[in-house]
């Protein structure tokens, strides 16, 4: 008893050590392969001299540039700055830290005191102390319990917001102390509600309950940071990395250093240490350093570091110097430089997984996948490009191209692999080929005598030796698509080419119904239902389903699907999918009864719940319609999603026994398991971004106009009230969305006036009315994503507005939409 509970207990820590091996396998080779988005002068930023980054806690980004203050929604950038128009806006438009606090007022720290964004009304106003004049305000911090703290590079500040006023944290006794609360770098309040003070002059953890400051031995600091698991990180300038052990015992921290060792490329990138945050997503911690980003993926055993340098790495990084660092409520790391501005990166884990075969495309220079089988054995087949087809171990991840296969040694120039096809029976594989016919594996056979081959000029009754489709019915017959026509290789080992007198063309793909129809699909005659016991050519009968006779959208119908209610669904070129109706005996346009995007399918395969997934020319489709096909609802997943591409090649897919489905494309093949792919399901809030007047932005007006339009700045008004001449406005919102803002769709309704929804895109985000009746309105948002169908109801918003009447009464209403 004891051995066997020994021996289940050996084999669980064996897999559990395999997890997590293969945890960190995949979390190192996603932070190895990151690919930065910028932000910068190109797209409205002041400058790229980035100090700071900042969430809100609406979610809006803000960037302290060394010009100015910047507000990003993840459209648009609005700067806020000492100008012309607004000379005393900011004591100084050198921006050095931003922080929130829990009234909603923005702390915005610069090169010369201290000023306060009312994010409520918009009002900014200085704090007028002459101890912050000429004063550099590095870093603020509003503690849980309220408490603003403010460091400067003299003295470190407590606010009184009773007082209005600020005074300086000293010690009457402390000297030690005293000494070392000068030039604050920068303050943090960790999870204990411990605020951590890095300075110049040393390291300390103040207890705000108790009032009282621990200092540790650490001669200067410059950044403090608490990871998810509780682990206090210090960042100096120029002595590198720290880690603490015992961190809220000072007498008995243990320091763990992480220092730039010069020709290790796998050290700190640099000793000066700028900022920290922590990648929830892949657990590691990314470190801003004076030379670049440096990323830590921190085991005990052993730490290596993984560093994005300018011109040393294929990706974009567009400076040295990361100066600010945070992860935002979406899962994005920000990277703020100094000189290279705004740099953001989403490790949220792909949807689907990618093989872009890397290796495979080094050895052969391709890696396009155009046919895909997974074979009773659990190997993986794939035809690559024209470079014929290798076989991988998905297990290992090994894989063989053919011509390390002896049995294929008199085949060497193997062309492009149109099709895989297995038989049920015998397990044969058949190989449909680019102008060389068909090959037939047969694994049961000894080596050296495993291959054989079906060529026009060697099987006459071959149409050509171009086959793109192979399909072996329930009787062993076998009915073959190629570029020339039909053809049927019966049980008994008899070939006959079926259309050469009647339907000579391309054909593409071959299905047999659950009624033992034969269903052909061709490029140029749509598609062919084909009756015939299969036996002979004699007794074969086509029915054509095409424009022609107004039975099919499209001529070009790339392939054939059959699912588990025996529905028999076509992909096509130009029409999208197509659903037969044996009703009216001809197909039904899907794509157009739900408007399905793009009008390629090139593959289909069904999923264990009955969703429909399809290759298109947009990208991947799920198809649900468990509630009808007139009820049906769909989602494409793009490039975005960790898809190979957003073009899918014909007929490259499959669905292996344990339901993971294959799709491959130009640049590899994703593989996944459809009940795995989830939606990340955050709710995405809509705000007003700004009210404009005849075109004019509300923060534009002055401040008696604005505050009797309303009492709020637009994202946080839920009222505006508007005079008779005022009668001509728009409103502008956004939805926060960073990680595919474009692909925002948003539907707006003027209760009182707009009958019916109004819909527009991300690019196109207001909503205009001009000449309306004086009285009272409701204007409500709500928000979906592009790729969804279905109708927009994510996040309704609502606003009021009342419209005053003029001196002649109400006006005659009008809208014009954009």
């Amino acid at each position: 008893m004891q051995k066997r509970c020994f021996a289940q207990y050996i084999t669980w820590l064996f897999f559990l050590i395999t997890a997590i091996v293969s945890v960190h396998a995949e979390n190192r080779d996603l932070i190895t392969r990151l690919k930065f988005k910028q932000l910068s002068t190109i797209n409205g930023l002041p400058t790229n001299e980035v100090r700071r980054l900042y969430q809100d806690k609406d979610g809006y980004i803000w960037i302290a540039t060394t010009s100015g203050l910047c507000l990003y929604d993840a459209y648009q950038v609005k700067i806020y700055k000492s100008n012309l128009y607004s000379p005393n806006l900011f004591s100084n438009n050198n921006i050095r830290c931003v922080s929130e606090d829990n009234d909603h007022n923005l702390w915005i720290g610069t090169n010369n005191g201290v000023n306060i964004l009312n994010k409520r009304t918009g009002a900014i106003r200085q704090i007028l102390d002459n101890r912050f004049h000429n004063s550099v305000v590095n870093t603020i911090k509003t503690t849980r319990s309220g408490v603003t703290f403010i460091g400067t590079d003299r003295e470190l500040f407590r606010y009184d917001a009773h007082l209005d006023s600020c005074v300086i944290c000293v010690s009457e006794t402390d000297k030690d102390l005293n000494s070392r609360l000068y030039n604050v770098q920068h303050l943090y309040e960790d999870s204990q509600d411990q605020l951590w003070i890095a300075t110049s002059y040393g390291l300390i953890r103040y207890d705000v309950a108790r009032n009282k400051y621990h200092l540790y031995s650490l001669p200067s600091a410059h950044f403090v940071f608490e990871d998810s698991k509780h682990r206090i990180w210090v960042g100096t300038y120029g002595s590198g990395l720290y880690l603490m052990e015992n961190p809220y015992q000072p007498s008995e921290v243990v320091w763990h250093s992480f220092n730039h060792r010069s020709g290790d490329a796998n050290s700190l990138g640099d000793n000066v240490v700028y900022a920290m945050e922590e990648d929830l997503n892949t657990k590691t911690l990314w470190v801003g350093t004076r030379s670049g980003l440096s990323i830590l993926d921190y085991k005990p055993s052993g730490t290596q570091f993984i560093n994005y340098q300018p011109g040393r790495n294929s990706s974009f990084f567009s400076f040295n110097e990361v100066n600010a660092i945070i992860r935002d409520n979406q899962g994005i790391m920000w990277l703020g430089m100094l000189g290279g501005g705004v740099g953001y990166v989403s490790t949220n884990k792909p949807m689907f997984q990618l093989d872009a075969l890397p290796d495979v495309k080094e050895t052969l220079t391709s890696n396009a996948v155009r046919s895909i089988l997974v074979d009773h054995t659990g190997m993986l087949w794939m035809g690559i490009g024209s470079y014929g087809f290798i076989v991988k171990n998905p297990k290992t991840g090994e894989w063989k191209h053919y011509r390390d296969y002896p049995d294929f040694a008199e085949y060497p120039d193997l062309p492009t692999i149109n099709t895989f096809m297995q038989s049920r029976y015998d397990h044969k594989i058949w190989l449909g080929t680019f102008n060389s016919g068909i090959y037939i594996f047969d694994g049961s056979q000894r080596p050296g005598h495993r291959v054989s081959r079906i060529a026009q000029y060697t099987h006459g009754w071959l149409p050509s030796s171009c086959v793109y489709g192979i399909k072996e019915d329930s009787n062993r017959n076998y009915w073959i698509a190629t570029r020339s026509g039909l053809a049927l290789y019966t049980a008994a080992r008899k070939g006959y080419n079926l259309t050469q007198n009647v339907y000579p063309g391309f054909f593409y793909c071959v299905e047999q119904d659950s009624k033992g129809y034969i269903w052909a699909g061709s490029g140029s005659y749509g598609v062919l239902r084909i009756t015939s016991s299969g036996s002979a050519p004699e007794d074969v009968r086509f029915t054509e389903y095409s424009p022609r006779n107004g039975k099919l959208n499209c001529s070009d119908v790339q392939c054939i699907y059959q699912d588990s209610k025996k529905r028999l669904w076509l992909g096509t070129d130009g029409g999208g999918l197509n659903l037969y109706d044996a009703a009216q005996d001809k197909f039904v346009a899907v794509s157009s009864l739900l408007n399905i995007p793009g009008d390629g399918v090139f593959s289909i395969q069904e999923d264990k719940l009955g969703n429909l997934w399809m290759g298109t020319n947009v990208g991947l489709i799920k198809l649900s319609i468990q509630n009808g096909v007139d009820k049906g609802t769909y989602r494409l997943y793009t490039r975005e999603f960790g898809l190979q591409g957003n073009i899918f090649l014909r007929g490259a897919s499959f669905k292996s026994k344990s339901g993971e489905l294959f799709f491959g494309g130009h640049n590899g093949y994703n593989y996944f398991y459809p009940e795995s792919v989830k939606d990340n399901g955050i709710q995405l809030p809509i705000a007003i971004t700004d009210i404009k007047i005849y075109n004019q932005s509300w923060g534009a007006l002055d401040k008696e106009t604005k505050s009797e339009i309303s009492k709020y700045a637009p994202g946080y008004t839920q009222e505006i009230v508007l005079d008779y001449n005022q009668n001509n406005f728009s409103i502008e919102f956004a939805a926060l969305n960073y990680v595919a803002p474009m692909q925002c769709m948003y539907a707006y309704r003027l209760k009182g006036f707009d009958k019916q929804w109004q819909y527009t895109d991300a690019s196109r985000r207001f909503a205009y009315y001009n000449n309306l009746d004086a009285g009272t309105y409701e204007l409500s948002s709500k928000l979906r994503m592009k790729e969804e169908s279905g109708p927009i109801n994510h996040c309704l918003s609502r606003w009021s507005f009342y419209l005053l009447p003029g001196k002649h009464g109400g006006l005659i209403p009008s809208i014009l939409f954009y």
